[in-house]
This record gives structure tokens, sequence and C-alpha cells, in this order.
């Protein structure tokens, strides 16, 4: 559940990132992910727990895409290499 979530995190970022910018977005993404955190550490079931690991998958998905879709906000364009680099290492 938390892989496909993820992946559909990603495929959204991008849209997240246009409609709220980066700052909301990585706010919006984070929030998504502590939701999830808190639906697995309250959870008294298994399907609530499923739940919470895929909230957590689409805010996890969500800050991996952003991550890279950002690097050509916050570096200059001979960086960029190394900046994918440096996140892709991460």
């Amino acid at each position: 559940m938390f892989e496909v979530a993820s992946i559909v995190g990603a495929a959204l970022s991008v849209r997240v990132l246009a409609a709220l910018g980066p700052r909301g977005s990585y706010l919006a993404a984070l929030a998504v992910f502590a939701l999830g955190s808190a639906m697995c550490a309250a959870a008294s079931s298994m399907p609530w727990m499923l739940g919470g690991r895929s909230v957590q998958g689409l805010g996890g998905g969500t800050l991996g895409a952003l991550s890279y879709a950002l690097i050509r906000v916050v570096f200059a364009p001979p960086l960029w290499p190394r900046a994918v680099a440096l996140v892709s290492g991460m």
C-alpha cells in the first residue's frame, strides 16, 4: 500500500507544486505524512494501520518527488548535475 500511494504522490507532486508553490507544497506533503504517522500510531486494527501507511506513502512520495523538482528552483544551472547526484545518493 505504501509503495502504490508513494507512486501516486510522486505523480501528483507537479500539480501540488504548481498550486501551492515550493514552500506550501513541502508543508502540505509533510502534513500528509505526519497525518499518516499519527494514524499508524493510533491504529487499533490492521485496516487502520494499512490506511495510515497509505497516507504516509502519499506524503512520502510527494516529498521525494519535490526533492528533485525543486533542484531547478534552488540551485544555479551549473550545479544541477551535482544536486541531482546528491539527492540520488541520499
